[in-house]
C-alpha cells in the first residue's frame, strides 16, 4: 500500500517540537532546523542552544550537527564545551561542528582538542583542522603520526598522503558556501578510522563496527553520527 512521505516540519513546528517530551521528536526537530531554519539562522541557533544540555545524547548530537551548519559562531563556547561530553558521539560531533564554523576561535578550540584526553576527540580534531585549514593541517597530521593511539597515527599518515600527493583528491570536502545568507551546507558526518597494521605485523586491527578497506577517503568524508569512531 502506497504511503506518502511525511511532510517536513515548518519552522514553527520545528521550534515547537524542540520541547517535546520524546527525545526522538526533539532530535528530529533539531535536524529539521537544518533546512527550515536557514532564513533566520541566529534565531534557530538560539532555539537549539538549550538542547546542548539535553539529557539524551542523540538530541545533543542533532543540535550540534545543525548548529555547525547554521554557522552559529556566537555559540562557539557552548559547542566547544561538548568536547568534554560523557558520550563519544557527542564529543566527536562537537569537533565536527567547530570545523564547520571555521575561523580563528574555532581553530583554537580544535588545536586544544589535539591534546584532549579522549582519543576520539583528538581524532576528529585532526580531521577538523585538515578540513578547515589545510595549510595548518600538514603540521598537525605530521605530529599525529606519533600519537599513542595507532588509529590516530594511521589517520595522520593518510592525511599526509593526501596533502603531499597532487594526484589525489583534496584532503577535505569543500562546502557549497559557509551556510550564510541563502546557502545551505550538507550536514557533517563523523568518520571512523580505517584498519591499520598491527605493530610488528600480523592481522590487521579491526575495531567493532569499523569498515574494512574501501579505498582512500578524505577528511570531511564521513559516516552517520551513529557510526562514530569509538576508541577501544
Amino acid at each position: 500500500m502506497f504511503q506518502p512521505s511525511p511532510l517536513r516540519r515548518t519552522y514553527a513546528a520545528a521550534l515547537r517540537d524542540l520541547t517535546s517530551s520524546k527525545p526522538s521528536v526533539r532530535a528530529s526537530a533539531a535536524a529539521d532546523l537544518l533546512s527550515v531554519g536557514t532564513d533566520t539562522p541566529r534565531a534557530a541557533a538560539d532555539a537549539l542552544a538549550p538542547l546542548l544540555d539535553d539529557r539524551d545524547s542523540s538530541v545533543r548530537t542533532a543540535a550540534l550537527t545543525t548548529l555547525g551548519a547554521l554557522d552559529a559562531r556566537h555559540l562557539l563556547d557552548a559547542i566547544a564545551a561538548r568536547l568534554d561530553d560523557g558520550e563519544s558521539t557527542v564529543r566527536q560531533m562537537a569537533a565536527v561542528a567547530l570545523s564547520d564554523l571555521g575561523g580563528e576561535r574555532a581553530l583554537d578550540a580544535l588545536r586544544g582538542a589535539l591534546r584532549h584526553r579522549h582519543d576520539d576527540v583528538r581524532y576528529q580534531a585532526l580531521l577538523g583542522i585538515v578540513r578547515a585549514s589545510p595549510s595548518e593541517g600538514f603540521a598537525v597530521a605530521l605530529e599525529a603520526v606519533d600519537d599513542a593511539d595507532p588509529w590516530i597515527a594511521s589517520e595522520g599518515a593518510e592525511q599526509l598522503g593526501y596533502l603531499l600527493d597532487p594526484q589525489v583528491d583534496p584532503p577535505f570536502e569543500l562546502s557549497p558556501g559557509r551556510a550564510r545568507a541563502g546557502h545551505r551546507r550538507p550536514a557533517p558526518r563523523l568518520r571512523r578510522p580505517r584498519p591499520v597494521a598491527a605493530p610488528g605485523g600480523g592481522d590487521r586491527l579491526h575495531r567493532p563496527g569499523a569498515r574494512r578497506g574501501r579505498g582512500r577517503r578524505r577528511a570531511g568524508d564521513g559516516l552517520r553520527p551513529g557510526d562514530a569512531y569509538h576508541p577501544g
